[in-house]
Formats: structure tokens, C-alpha cells, sequence
């Protein structure tokens, strides 16, 4: 490494290979795409590590053109983040005068590093990490709002998604002073209040464990150096206390990330050997923290070789509309600028098991969370419990409040009706959980916003003694269908998504209904033997309907429909 080699002596080192894509911008992402994700495009075995793809615009290979595109592309056992600047300065000084300066008897190199790790004293990182990790499941992910989950030998496709949000001034400023004033770190801080917030998002684990990427160059004779210095961590923290105080919780991750990365130079394979009984990835591998402090400049990606300049690719390439190359199931990445003092973040998720609505619903809900812990005055972050932190959207306090004003209307002391106890329940706990399934689980805030949104699509009109059916697999739609009826004064039918499309028709005919609610799963049962006065409504369309602030127009007074023990509902 970090020489000039020619390619027909070194073919077991590195691959060449040029290609040409036209016009086809599309072509030219599927070809990034593979590059990024394709493991045979390396070899281990015969030490074939880095790989260089040049892409043409036109079929003249001799020169490249505005356009065109170069790719390097390195295996991650010898090549980390860093190593892009020094690999960048040492190609530029290739470029320019045709050799690279080293002095191999007085400069560090890899091997030195790797045989120097080799003999560091591990001892006193082995009992650290080992009583780290002690009775933890480390093959057990964390409880986050799937929409599905991934069978244990299903690949993993490496589609994601990705949403960004600023702090704006005001949290930004907020979060400064404060950090200042505890003396902390503006990464400690950042991993407290994503720690405050896993904790809300997961219902109340208070065993959490995410991991994180250490650079690994703890030595300045190793920044120079192309290498794979970068370590994964776990970062757990165990007994979050909820009746504990934000501020609390930032002296209890200041010291615990503190310690950890004091032993960071523990190799993951050593920490995960030390449970040889579990699976290859552990989960907290799966879900990850990021911290990173930039020096803005508008030509930050721009790579200068020569008097050539290139625009360098993002990390995340975009392989679809609102798609990114994800190696992560879930990520927080802070950002800070140094230059303007202002903070963002951004959101990675994979599409094999989210969807875009809920990633973008998920960093809505840390916005929330950050308001209330450094802009707005109803939350004390020196006495207040982290457990009465709030992840309600400001629609969904609408929708509380538009209880509390129908409230007064109602008689709770003699319900006896499944609405209106419905509705008390998301009154009285909005917070509390109220349908789990498997990994996933709404609050009875959120579960009243679905219900509301899909009843506001069976219509304004009232619905006492009309029969609406739903044929919908096991799932949370299907207790949120099931409420949606029962809010707008029908009654339920269910319908087995296993029958034949003959036997349902049958059973709608029957019944008389006109409605018909349906997930993306069952559609096609209905697709050919409804009649033109039944409605087939698909709950997932429903749902996903307020994406782009679509808000539907929905009537308060709707909640009151007059249904009593007479009807048939």
C-alpha cells in the first residue's frame, strides 16, 4: 500500500476494469450500487483488496471527459473513513510528480500497527468488556416501531432510507449552553438524548445498547497511515432509571462513554468471542450512533488531483427515488458545524424493514424530544422524570384535546360501550401502550390518530346498524380497522383472508355491506367479484395518506355518534 505498483505485477492486489454507460444516469447507479454492496468483487483468500472501475460517457477510453466517473473501491479490512484523505493526498502527489516520498526505515506503517495491537497488554479490556456485556442478550434487538421484521436467513437487501433535520438556532444555541454548563461533551450530549429518546421509542426498555464506530488513530504517528483502524463499540447503557432527570442521564452516559472508549482499543472479534454461544452480528451492531464535527466550506466535495477537480460521491449513494445504500437496520448520525454552530442529524433506516412514513414519522418524534429538552419551558431537564418526556406530533395533541373537548358530552362512570372506553383510555393514559404485536406497539395517543384517519375515510356520515367488513391479516391495522368501525358507530364483520375471492363475495352479499377494508395483502381477493356499490378501502393507503400533510378534514362531533346497546353495533 501507499506505492506506486504497476497493475500486471500486482493483479492479486487490486482489479481494473473500465466500462461505458452513455446517457444512462440510471445505468451509472446500478453500477455504483454494485460496487458498493458486492462482496465477490474482492478476494481475501489471494489478497485482491482494492479495485479501481472507470466509467465512460462516450466509447474514446483513452481520455477521461467531463462526466465520465472513477471509482475506487477498497475492502474495509485495510481501508477506513480516514483513509480517504491520506489515499486522496497521496494520489494527488502520484499525479504530480510520478512517486510517493516514504521512508520506509523511519515511518510507521499498517504492519507496524497491526503487530504492535498484537502485543498490547488486553487484560484489563477483556474483564471491562466482558462485565459490560454480562447478561445481556446481545442477539436480541432492540423494540423499535418495525412495519416488519426480517426472518433469521432472509439477506439483507441494503436499501434504505434517509431523512435529515436541522436543530435550527434556537435548540442549536439551547444545546450549546448547556453542554457548556454540565461540562459536557457535545458527542456525550447528543448520545444522552438519543439514549432519552430510544427509551421513549422502544416503550420503556431501560436496557439499551447501540453501537459505534471508534476512529481507532489514538496515536498522531498513525493519521498518516492507510489502514483499518476503525473499532465497533458497544455503547450499553444499563438501569436508565425513568423517574431519573435528563441531567441525570447525562452524567450517567458521560461516564459510561467516558470509560468505554478508554478501552476502545479491544477488538469487536475479541468482545464478540467472549460469547461464543451467540449468533454471528449481534443486534446492537444493527442499531447505531454517529457523531461527527465538520469545518463547512462549499468546496468540501471537491477533490482536487492535479489541476483536475473532481466531485467526490456522497457516502450514501441514492440507488432509487428516496433510496440510499444502508448498512445499518437503524442510525443517528449528529452533525455539527464548526463554522456556524449549528447542529442537524440525519436518519438512516433500511427499507427491509421500514417504510419511508415512519422513518420520517421517527425523526419528527426527535424533534419533539429535543424541543422539549432545550427550547420550550414544560419540561424541567434538572427534576422532571425522562418518563414524562413526550412523543405525541402536535397533531396527534390536537386529537387528545379534541377529546378533552367532547369529554364533558360523555358519561364515563356507566360506559359499557367499547368506543367511548376507547376514547377514555387514550384520554386518560395517551402515552400508555395499547396494542403490542411481536416487536411492534402503538401508545393510545397514536393508535386514536390511526383510528382517526381511517375513519375519517369511511365518511362524515354516521353509521349505526350498517355492517362494514374488513378482511385483514393478523396485524396492528387489523385492531386499528377493527376500531375505526366500532368509532364511527358500524359493526364489525370480520372476513378470513384465507377464504377463497367465491366464498368472500359470498359473505359480503350477505351481510350487505358496502364497505370493505383490505391491506395490501388481501386487495387482490376483491379485485373481481365486488359490485359497483361496495367500496373496497385499503388501510394502508389510509394511513399513509397524511405523508405529504395531507391532512384529512375530519369533524370532531364524529366521535359522537349516537350508538347505544340497541343498535346493532
Amino acid at each position: 500500500m501507499q506505492r506506486i505498483v504497476e497493475p500486471i505485477e500486482n493483479e492479486e492486489l487490486f482489479a481494473f476494469c473500465d466500462s461505458e454507460f452513455g446517457m444512462d444516469d440510471e445505468l451509472l447507479t446500478k453500477i455504483m450500487y454494485d460496487e458498493r454492496g458486492n462482496p465477490f468483487h474482492f478476494d481475501l483468500t489471494s489478497g485482491r483488496v482494492c479495485r479501481l472501475h472507470v466509467l465512460h460517457r462516450n466509447s474514446n477510453r483513452n481520455f477521461l471527459l467531463k462526466g465520465d466517473a472513477i471509482i475506487f473501491n477498497f475492502h474495509h479490512a485495510l481501508f477506513d473513513f480516514p483513509s480517504m484523505l491520506v489515499f486522496q493526498r497521496d494520489l494527488d502527489r502520484a499525479y504530480k510528480t510520478g512517486q510517493l516520498e516514504l521512508d520506509d526505515e523511519n515511518e510507521l506503517r499498517y504492519l507496524d500497527y497491526s503487530i504492535t495491537e498484537r502485543e498490547m497488554p488486553m487484560s484489563m479490556a477483556n474483564v471491562f468488556w466482558l462485565e459490560t456485556l454480562r447478561d445481556y442478550a446481545i442477539d436480541r434487538p432492540l423494540s423499535l416501531p418495525f412495519d416488519r421484521y426480517r426472518v433469521s436467513n432472509e439477506q439483507r437487501t441494503g436499501r434504505g432510507i434517509s431523512v435529515s433535520f436541522t436543530f435550527g438556532s434556537d435548540i442549536s444555541s439551547a444545546f450549546l449552553k448547556y453542554a457548556v454548563m454540565s461540562n459536557t461533551t457535545f458527542e456525550q450530549l447528543s448520545l444522552a438524548c438519543y439514549y432519552a429518546f430510544l427509551f421513549k421509542l422502544t416503550n420503556g426498555e431501560r436496557d439499551l445498547c447501540v453501537g459505534m464506530n471508534i476512529h481507532g488513530r489514538y496515536r498522531n504517528e498513525l493519521h498518516p497511515i492507510i489502514g483499518m483502524f476503525v473499532n465497533a463499540i458497544p455503547l450499553r447503557l444499563r438501569h436508565l432509571n425513568p423517574h431519573a432527570s435528563f441531567s441525570h442521564l447525562v452524567e450517567q452516559v458521560r461516564e459510561m462513554l467516558t470509560r468505554n472508549i478508554e478501552m476502545s482499543y479491544f477488538p469487536l472479534q475479541l468482545i464478540l468471542a467472549q460469547h461464543p454461544n451467540t449468533v454471528t452480528t449481534p443486534a446492537f451492531l444493527d442499531t447505531s450512533f454517529e457523531y461527527t464535527s465538520t469545518e463547512h466550506s462549499i468546496d468540501q466535495d471537491q477533490i482536487s488531483i492535479g489541476e483536475v477537480m473532481l466531485a467526490a460521491v456522497p457516502y450514501s449513494i441514492q440507488v432509487a427515488t428516496d433510496q440510499i445504500v444502508s448498512k445499518f437496520d437503524f442510525s443517528l448520525r449528529f452533525q455539527y458545524d464548526k463554522a456556524t454552530e449549528q447542529f442537524s442529524y440525519q436518519i438512516d433506516a433500511s427499507l427491509d424493514l421500514f417504510d419511508k412514513k415512519t422513518v420520517q414519522t421517527i425523526g419528527q418524534r426527535f424533534y419533539i424530544i429535543l424541543q422539549q429538552l432545550f427550547l420550550l419551558d414544560n419540561f424541567d431537564i434538572t427534576h422532571q422524570p425522562i418518563y414524562e418526556l413526550s412523543l405525541l406530533l402536535p397533531d396527534e395533541v390536537r386529537h387528545i384535546k379534541s377529546i378533552n373537548n367532547i369529554t364533558p358530552q360523555m358519561n364515563f362512570e356507566s360506559l359499557g360501550c367499547l368506543k367511548y372506553e376507547f376514547i377514555q383510555q387514550a384520554f386518560t393514559h395517551p402515552q400508555k401502550i395499547s396494542v403490542c404485536l411481536d416487536e411492534q406497539s402503538l401508545s393510545y395517543a397514536e393508535l386514536f390518530a390511526q383510528v382517526y384517519k381511517v375513519a375519517a375515510y369511511l365518511g362524515k356520515r354516521q353509521h349505526p346498524n350498517e355492517i362494514i367488513c374488513q378482511c385483514v391479516e393478523r396485524s396492528i391495522e387489523m385492531i386499528i380497522g377493527q376500531l375505526a368501525i366500532v368509532v364511527s358507530g358500524a359493526c364489525y364483520c370480520a372476513l378470513s383472508p384465507d377464504d377463497p375471492p367465491a366464498r368472500l363475495a359470498a359473505l359480503v352479499t350477505q351481510t350487505k355491506a358496502n364497505i370493505i377494508l383490505v391491506h395490501s395483502a388481501t386487495t387482490n381477493l376483491f379485485t373481481t367479484t365486488t359490485s359497483t356499490n361496495q367500496h373496497v378501502i385499503n388501510l394502508h393507503h389510509c394511513l399513509l395518506d397524511n405523508i405529504n400533510n395531507n391532512v384529512i378534514d375530519t369533524d370532531d362531533n364524529a366521535l359522537l355518534c349516537p350508538v347505544s346497546a340497541d343498535n346493532l353495533a
